[in-house]
């Protein structure tokens, strides 16, 4: 059996050598808060909270886009380093590539190096050999524009200005969320009550989202192939239960039909139905009428 650890090179302020994990983004979240610049979470945290057991690779962020120079501002004050390092692109780099579709970061922070380190346990031996490998994972906290994936939802909240019957947004605690207990698996669920909870997209939202990115970028060469993976991970990983004692993460309150925008029901209710043929007609009729009304097709 091999037990994977890790080894932590952490960059910038001493005082933040929080490794990737809910931790981390409460911190990164209050720190703008204290300075009111809403965000909320997205990417490979926000799917952990959901319920989905994917990676872990990156904390991610989204803020308004009339935030984020002050958002930048403000974490590099706070000891988040932004400088280049060895083996890393410039985020100029990174924005000029010209390939398909994809999350394109408008800021990131490194975090730290990430290296491996495999335990093989020896047959006959009640200890273990630890290997190091040389491989390192490059850790970023990296800011995106809403106007760029979430163009259609209404400002982010600060956290004291949100409420509870908020349609577009929840919290990460709410308990409408899947609960595992920390112990079992840490940074799975909803936030545990002694980590502040953070801003995020409601489950109905992120899915639009998925779709409206889908319509606005069917034109291009990729065809927003990576649209499209990120839409078949969420469908069909999110029917399928994780642990015997909690349910898929498309199930409950948070996926009822009304919790959807008009434009989406029929084709919700299909999914939900399993028409399986159904579906995927309804989805590609709505694309065709979501692509009138992405950016640069016309009024959102």
């Amino acid at each position: 059996m091999i037990v994977l650890g890790y080894n932590y090179t952490f960059y910038g302020n001493s005082r933040h050598r929080i490794a990737l994990s809910y931790t981390l983004a409460s911190e990164v979240s209050g720190i703008l808060r204290h300075h009111e610049i809403p965000c909320m979470l997205i990417g490979d945290l926000l799917f952990r909270v959901l319920g989905y057991k994917g990676s872990n690779k990156h904390l991610d962020l989204a803020v308004e886009d009339f935030h984020l120079e002050q958002a930048i501002a403000i974490l590099r004050d706070n000891g988040y380093d932004d400088s280049f390092h060895q083996k890393c692109t410039t985020i100029d780099e990174e924005r000029q590539k010209q390939y398909e579709a994809h999350m394109k970061p408008a800021h990131w922070f490194h975090l730290y190096d990430r290296t491996p380190v495999h335990s093989y346990r020896l047959t006959g031996h009640d200890f273990s050999i630890p290997l190091q490998s040389t491989a390192k994972e490059h850790v970023d906290l990296r800011l995106y524009r809403m106007s760029e994936y979430f163009w259609v939802l209404p400002n982010i909240p600060l956290a004291v200005d949100w409420v509870p019957n908020d349609r577009n947004y929840i919290q990460t605690d709410d308990p409408r969320l899947p609960v595992r207990a920390p112990h079992k698996e840490p940074d799975f669920g909803a936030f545990p009550p002694h980590i502040p909870a953070v801003i995020m997209p409601s489950p109905a939202r992120v899915i639009e989202a998925i779709i409206w990115l889908k319509a606005r970028d069917s034109k291009l060469c990729c065809r927003g192939r990576c649209w499209n993976l990120m839409f078949a991970y969420v469908m069909y990983i999110g029917r399928k239960a994780n642990y015997v004692d909690i349910p898929p993460p498309i199930s409950g309150p948070l996926y009822d039909i009304d919790a959807f925008e008009q434009v989406f029901h029929e084709w919700w209710r299909s999914e939900m139905e399993s028409q399986c043929m159904r579906s995927v007609d309804l989805l590609r009729e709505l694309e065709t009428v979501l692509q009138r009304y992405t950016p640069g097709n016309g009024s959102k």
